[in-house]
């Protein structure tokens, strides 16, 4: 979208994920110095660890994110779908986007040429079960593509450590949420490993 390349572009850009060992590595004054403060899915704030601005949230389409972040944060945020409408499951994300029209919260999702062209690298070699790129893996790549000045990751380690405790997954261990990760949920799965070897 032409509003989130204006955003990012030439910008000193931080991504900030819900991984656990965000209050451990995280840096609160470190993340807000940024000129843009992207954030992804439930994207708590404080003020000691994890910054209090949010200026893009990169979402999975989940309706828990409208009550939770968009609204409390209307004033600054600018949320983005990290899943286009063609994918199989895109019906998930209906009632959000419902919600961001009658709030007249301006939003964009991730270009649908962009986002099949990123999963068609990302499913090759093919493996048996296709592998769908987690909404952190979205948002690193796809605001790279916008070409920012700088960009810092924190928070995000393809679920090695598990969630935050506040997360709808928070509380299970690194173990398990790996585990579910592998597994199909319909016609892919996210499969950790695939996505850490994008990065090597």
């Amino acid at each position: 979208s032409e509003k989130l390349k204006d955003i990012i572009k030439n910008k000193n850009v931080v991504i900030v994920g819900p991984s656990s060992q965000i209050e451990i590595h995280g840096d609160a004054k470190f993340i807000d110095s940024h000129d843009v403060v992207v954030r992804v899915n439930d994207a708590s704030i404080d003020e000691k660890y994890r910054g209090m601005r949010t200026d893009v949230l990169y979402m999975d389409g989940g309706y828990r994110h409208f009550n939770a972040v968009i609204v409390p944060r209307k004033s600054e945020v600018h949320p983005v779908f990290g899943y286009p409408r063609h994918l199989w499951f895109s019906d998930r994300f209906i009632q959000l986007h419902h919600a961001l029209k009658e709030a007249g919260i301006d939003y964009s999702v991730v270009d649908e040429k962009w986002y099949d062209e990123f999963n068609a690298n990302m499913n090759t070699p093919k493996l048996d079960i296709d592998v769908r790129p987690n909404t952190g893996t979205i948002s690193i790549f796809n605001v790279m593509s916008f070409n920012p000045k700088s960009l810092h990751i924190v928070g995000l380690d393809f679920f090695a450590h598990g969630y935050e405790n506040h997360n709808k997954l928070g509380g299970l261990t690194p173990e398990y949420v790996q585990n579910m990760m592998m597994n199909a949920d319909g016609r892919d799965h996210h499969c950790p490993p695939r996505q850490i070897c994008k990065f090597i």
